[in-house]
């Protein structure tokens, strides 16, 4: 269109965007967004498989500990965590188990603390499924065989025998504080002459008899 002579020639034309610069920009404008919602998209199907770590064995938490306090090894448990497995307590060590609710499932299995030199102080520990029921009286949760320590406020149940002590000198065990319940056999058993320091532990609901004494 002309306005006229001196005046300001104006016309029209027409241009086409490639569709390969239409595309372009439209990939460059929407690819953060798109990236953005493929990651929350692969956030959210992540969190409905969570990965769930092996409970820890109580064996491997041992071996870790070092020394504190004048304990050879010095455990610290986490709060409502579950270890599995038994423990040998070498006749040498001196230990602290410090459960703070911990849960130890010992699979059939057993603590074992074996050995004129060889000491336990176990506390706030919940202890279950420990022993061998084909193993008699022979077996429990805890077995102290010619050792000695402190077993306070923890929770025995589901065993063979709570808590096995054989072969101490006297009162060389203490036994206080403790829930023993629902054991197959018994909740305490130990030898006549060498009978432990037992004190204000509720054991009730266990198989034959709550405290039993072997005369062997």
């Amino acid at each position: 269109m002309v306005l006229g002579h001196g005046s300001l020639s104006v016309s029209r034309r027409s241009y086409r965007r490639s569709p390969q610069a239409t595309f372009k920009v439209a990939h460059a404008a929407s690819s953060p967004v798109s990236s953005l919602l493929f990651l929350t998209f692969l956030i959210c199907a992540l969190s409905l498989y969570p990965v769930v770590a092996s409970p820890a064995t109580l064996q491997s938490v041992y071996e870790a500990a070092g020394p504190q306090g004048g304990y050879t090894k010095y455990l610290q448990l986490d709060a409502g965590a579950t270890y599995t497995g038994g423990l040998i307590i070498p006749a040498t060590d001196i230990v602290c188990l410090k459960g703070n609710g911990a849960k130890l499932d010992l699979q059939t299995s057993t603590i074992q603390i074996q050995g004129r030199d060889a000491s336990l102080d176990i506390d706030h520990c919940v202890i279950k499924n420990g022993g061998l029921f084909s193993a008699g009286y022979t077996q429990g949760a805890l077995n102290f065989v010619g050792s000695h320590g402190n077993v306070m406020n923890n929770t025995f149940y589901g065993n063979t025998i709570g808590i096995r002590i054989y072969a101490t000198g006297p009162g060389a065990v203490t036994v206080m504080n403790n829930i023993i319940v629902r054991n197959t056999i018994t909740g305490l058993l130990c030898q006549i002459a060498n009978e432990p320091l037992v004190s204000y532990d509720d054991s009730w609901a266990n198989g034959t008899f709550n405290y039993l004494m072997d005369c062997g």
